[in-house]
């Protein structure tokens, strides 16, 4: 049988209607671009187990059998979810009173044809159930479709992040806009060392550790992986959402990556020599956040001096005194919550004007704890959130 005959099945226990009923479907597939694969069974628990076992695109089925009841037969079938979704049923009766109609349709049965067929009225409504079929199976199709780009997106976005994403229509477009946001890059120091002596399977496994607690991490304080650089991570806080207090949700961040390196340290595994290490550089400013690409394949990125400034502050943590640097924006925004020291140094690699670096040290205690007795750190409450 060919994959796009669609199967009906017919219980009937006159050998009359059943004829008829054959021929007119025959009749139909010779008129239409429908192909039909047509079983007919008189008895209703035959019909039945066939039903279970074949699961017709569309069961034709008569009210009155000799042996089972077709609402019987229908309840059997919802019991074992088969109705509506894989087996759609058109029920034939001689009875045209409103009870009987009412009643059939709510035992499940998608429509109702009465005796005496004509031809042009069970055409009409086995085209209608094949519509009805197609637009179930297109609306699987785009299930399944949005279940697998929902696991893809996991993997950058938190998951209320992830909901907010899909309700947007133009998220898979090219283009983008600008948005004040902050870049904070993660990088795992000495990777390189650390294959050579691992060896590329060990490594693996010691890098997806690393970084999927540090995804975890991000996620909590509502950021977003953007991208994952081999060894390390670019990670938004603003965009795509916007939540309340970005710069510092990406400093804790920055605090609660180390506390997960010292956590680690603690029990390095045996096939480690020594404890691991990161660099950690914040910055905010302005970035493009959106779409770039072809419609054949996009990337949603971010660009902008804020994105290069913290992959630069991520590398001169290697010369300063802190594994977190940030720059003078993200400073003006979290100063109140931070204990930072500016280091004598202001200017980056590849940037002309000169900026104010600081070293975060840790967090002041009492001035977060004063901000999440206001709600400002709760995820319930960060509230003001705009979708960029």
């Amino acid at each position: 049988m060919e994959k796009n005959h669609i199967r009906i099945l017919i219980i009937e226990d006159d050998e009359i209607q059943q004829r008829l009923l054959k021929k007119m479907l025959l009749d139909l597939k010779e008129i239409t671009r429908f192909r039909f694969h047509i079983k007919i069974i008189s008895q209703g628990k035959k019909g039945l187990s066939l039903a279970m076992e074949w699961k017709p695109a569309i069961l034709i089925l008569d009210i009155h059998l000799p042996d089972l009841h077709g609402y019987e037969i229908l309840r059997q079938l919802r019991v074992n979810n088969l109705l509506e979704e894989d087996i759609m049923v058109l029920l034939m009766t001689a009875d045209t009173s409103k009870e009987t109609a009412i009643e059939g349709l709510a035992s499940g049965a998608l429509d109702i044809i009465f005796k005496p067929i004509r031809s042009i009225e069970l055409a009409l409504k086995i085209a209608n159930l094949i519509d009805v079929k197609d637009r179930h199976n297109k609306l699987f199709q785009a299930k399944t479709q949005l279940e697998r780009e929902k696991e893809s997106m996991a993997r950058f976005f938190s998951s209320d992040v992830m909901e907010q994403i899909l309700k947007r229509k133009d998220f898979a477009e090219i283009g983008g806009i600008d948005a004040y946001a902050t870049m904070m890059f993660f990088d795992l120091r000495n990777s390189t060392t650390l294959a050579e002596t691992l060896g590329p399977s060990q490594f693996a496994d010691l890098l997806s550790q690393v970084l999927e607690n540090v995804t975890n991490i991000i996620y909590r304080h509502f950021g977003s992986v953007n991208k994952f650089l081999g060894d390390g991570i670019l990670a938004t806080f603003g965009t795509p959402v916007v939540y309340t207090n970005d710069a510092l949700h990406a400093v804790h961040c920055s605090m609660d990556i180390l506390v997960f390196i010292d956590e680690f340290n603690r029990n390095i595994p045996e096939y480690l020599d020594g404890p691991i290490s990161c660099g950690i550089g914040v910055a905010t400013g302005k970035v493009f956040a959106g779409n770039i690409g072809s419609k054949h394949r996009m990337e949603y990125t971010v660009l902008g001096d804020a994105v290069n400034i913290a992959a630069r502050l991520q590398s001169l943590t290697k010369e300063a005194t802190s594994n977190v640097l940030i720059e003078e924006n993200t400073y003006a925004e979290t100063s109140e919550y931070i204990n930072a020291e500016k280091m004598n140094f202001s200017h980056i690699r590849g940037r002309i004007g000169e900026l104010a670096i600081y070293a975060v040290h840790g967090l002041l205690e009492s001035k977060m704890e004063e901000l999440s007795g206001e709600n400002g750190m709760d995820k319930d409450a960060a509230g003001d959130v705009e979708f960029f």
